[in-house]
């Protein structure tokens, strides 16, 4: 019955795509405005919110000025300062890339490592803290860091790691809660009729059970933008959703899944470089259960056209508490946006 329903999900969000509803802006800030957002580096990468304070995380490799972990204040946008470096990061391709946080605003940051480097996760207990080797691999066997998502807290937070274009995802428990150790793990076929895993993922979130996981192939490698749902415990795929290529250019991008109330949301980036001087270029939500409720952002390119991404790179985040959602596009901007309120919905699907 789930798979059935969810197959009539993906079928009426293909039907509602055309009256998307826009999203109120609450903030954006242009690369430029601040002095360490550039509109043509390529540094900042990795974004998420931070539910111990409140506030967005930006990580900026920036070797020359420094590489930091810079706080937005998210009602704003406001530059806040930056976060600890404990002295300094050391090793990896990218010294520092991705970002993510638990419940209870405890911070992991992940480097980027080819193949045979330094991969690194540093761990925060709270956003004034300095930081702590959580896990380092010297000689990693292969390409790991292109994104980092955690869930639960304690001795019970586990983190999952991609490596653009690898069929294996490094997934990290820990036994107290200070240090984790590492398991690779191959997500199996989709059961859904999609092929196999292809060309390697790249983008991938914690299900809001804690239990299961979304990941989503290269951006480069599938134009559809499906993101698959596996099974935790068996890595066997138990779901997927598919966004129209009008709302995907290039493929999947970066993306957050949260549950708020009863509406499980899907947000997901812009996958591609899109050319320089595009317009409308906007990030697009998916509510699983609600089928109805499609929702965009306004426009996220730069003011006045898009600024190169040659990697297709940024972030989203979504703080389902107060119904809010954060996009980083490379190069371009960072925007706060609100989404609506919702009623209770009886689709009679049954």
């Amino acid at each position: 019955m789930k798979k059935i329903l969810l197959c009539i999900v993906i079928f009426s969000l293909a039907l509602f795509v055309a009256n998307a509803q826009e999203l109120t802006k609450i903030f954006k800030v242009d690369a430029d405005t601040l002095a360490w957002l550039s509109s043509t580096d390529g540094n900042t990468r990795g974004m998420c919110y931070n539910p111990g304070t409140g506030n967005i995380l930006i990580v900026d490799r920036d070797s020359t000025a420094g590489n930091k972990v810079h706080i937005l204040n998210a009602s704003t946008g406001a530059d806040l300062g930056n976060m600890n470096d404990g002295g300094g990061y050391t090793g990896g391709t990218f010294v520092i890339n991705k970002i993510d946080a638990t419940s209870d605003g405890v911070i992991y940051l992940c480097n980027l490592a080819a193949a045979a480097g330094i991969f690194k996760i540093y761990r925060y207990a709270n956003e004034s803290a300095a930081p702590t080797a959580a896990y380092t691999e010297v000689g990693a066997a292969a390409r790991l860091g292109d994104e980092i998502s955690v869930t639960g807290t304690g001795t019970g937070t586990k983190i999952l790691v991609t490596g653009d274009l690898r069929t294996v995802l490094a997934k990290f428990t820990t036994a107290d809660g200070n240090t984790f150790t590492k398991t690779e793990v191959t997500p199996g076929n989709p059961d859904f009729g999609f092929g196999s895993a292809g060309a390697g993922f790249t983008n991938v979130v914690w299900d809001p059970n804690g239990t299961d996981y979304w990941a989503a192939r290269s951006y480069n490698s599938l134009s559809d933008g499906t993101i698959y749902k596996y099974n935790g415990l068996t890595d066997q795929g138990v779901g997927s959703l598919t966004r129209l290529a009008a709302d995907s250019p290039g493929g999947s991008g970066p993306f957050d899944v949260k549950l708020i109330g009863t509406e499980l949301f899907i947000a997901f980036g812009p996958g591609s470089a899109n050319s320089g001087g595009a317009t409308n270029v906007y990030c697009t939500f998916y509510d699983v259960f609600g089928i109805a409720h499609l929702y965009r952002t306004g426009s996220i390119e730069y003011t006045g056209g898009m600024k190169a991404n040659g990697n297709g790179s940024g972030d989203v985040s979504i703080n389902a508490s107060t119904r809010k959602v954060y996009v980083l596009l490379t190069n371009n901007s960072i925007s706060g946006w609100n989404l609506p309120g919702m009623g209770v919905q009886d689709w009679n699907l049954y």
